[in-house]
């Protein structure tokens, strides 16, 4: 079989994360079962037997349509979760449904409706596709979201040799995002016996980024994007006595699952899916509460902890080659589908 990837034009320059670690790694997964993947650019003058996108674009209607047009399955792995109130829920809920044609609700349901097939990385996300963007749930199903075995042997030393950390440390690494929470966990650990170290990319949020650094101590160490093969960042989840993502939204954090996989304690969102991942190994705090983030970390640091027990858990419930072999029978669902549909 032949797959197209679709990702945003600019995934790979501005904002590199979850996206497109999944999309790689699925793609990995898929070639070791023997299947061609391709990632479309402006220069493609075709597609393969199915188009999978990586995220929730709406400007991906036109391909979408050339993909009905030829009779050729076109996935979606939305990404697209927003928690709140159920009042917030309903509101938002109502708006997809009646909202002016510049409505964001509206806007992702008509795009996503178009889609074959849903495939959101946890059952939150699949509920938030049902209720929120009124999906069929016949045309949701879960893939989650995998990780890599080499996450279990990185080198603590290299990390805190690099960047002389000495002592216990709090690591968080995504883009530096007003959603992604760094300023309240900054304030978190300025009052903890701890180094925080985080890596991601500053140029996305720069104001965001700018108050971060104004707030931050000389224990608080910024460090650029590491690319995701790199020694280095699989040393800095050994390193880590604590990785903490406080997202206030988060389908379930890639990174997480590779800290987890590391033997580091996680704290993390519970806004989304991450519980169906982790479930009482980590711990949630509220992430508008910079009293409930420290208390968290400071949580995770005392109760028992058995790092190589949860490496080998998520590692048998996360593997990608798993998580290839679940995308594949999906495709196939669908070509069958076509074909039925075309005679």
């Amino acid at each position: 079989m032949k797959v197209t990837f679709l990702l945003h034009s600019s995934a790979y320059l501005i904002r590199p994360g979850g996206a497109e670690t999944q999309a790689d790694q699925t793609a990995a997964a898929l070639s070791r079962l023997g299947h061609e993947v391709e990632y479309f650019t402006p220069l493609s003058r075709s597609v393969g037997d199915v188009v999978h996108c990586f995220g929730s674009h709406p400007h991906y209607e036109r391909i979408i349509g050339y993909c009905h047009s030829k009779g050729i399955p076109f996935l979606c792995s939305p990404i697209r979760f927003r928690g709140g109130t159920p009042f917030q829920r309903l509101k938002m809920r109502m708006g997809a449904r009646m909202g002016n044609d510049r409505n964001e609700f509206k806007i992702l349901k008509r795009f996503l409706r178009d889609c074959d097939m849903l495939l959101p990385n946890s059952n939150a996300e699949a509920e938030f596709l049902e209720y929120v963007l009124w999906q069929a749930r016949d045309r949701i199903e879960v893939v989650h979201n995998g990780v890599e075995s080499h996450f279990s042997a990185g080198d603590a030393d290299l990390f805190r040799k690099r960047y002389g950390i000495e002592g216990a440390l709090v690591l968080n690494v995504a883009c530096v995002d007003p959603n992604k929470n760094q300023l309240r966990l900054i304030e978190a650990c300025s009052t903890l016996p701890v180094t925080l170290a985080i890596i991601g990319t500053r140029t996305y949020y720069p104001e965001y980024a700018k108050e971060c650094e104004r707030l931050a101590s000389s224990k608080v160490i910024f460090i650029d994007p590491l690319p995701h093969e790199d020694p280095l960042l699989a040393g800095a989840y050994a390193a880590a006595d604590v990785f903490a993502l406080p997202s206030l939204i988060e389908t379930v954090g890639i990174a997480s699952l590779e800290a987890g996989v590391a033997g580091s304690r996680v704290v993390t969102s519970p806004n989304g899916g991450a519980r169906e991942y982790f479930g009482d190994t980590a711990i949630y705090p509220d992430t508008t509460s910079v009293e409930s983030i420290r208390h968290s970390i400071e949580s995770a640091m005392k109760r028992p902890h058995d790092p190589k027990g949860q490496s080998q858990e998520l590692l048998s419930r996360f593997g990608w080659d798993a998580i290839g072999e679940r995308t594949l029978s999906l495709y196939d669902t669908c070509i069958q589908h076509r074909r039925i549909e075309s005679t």
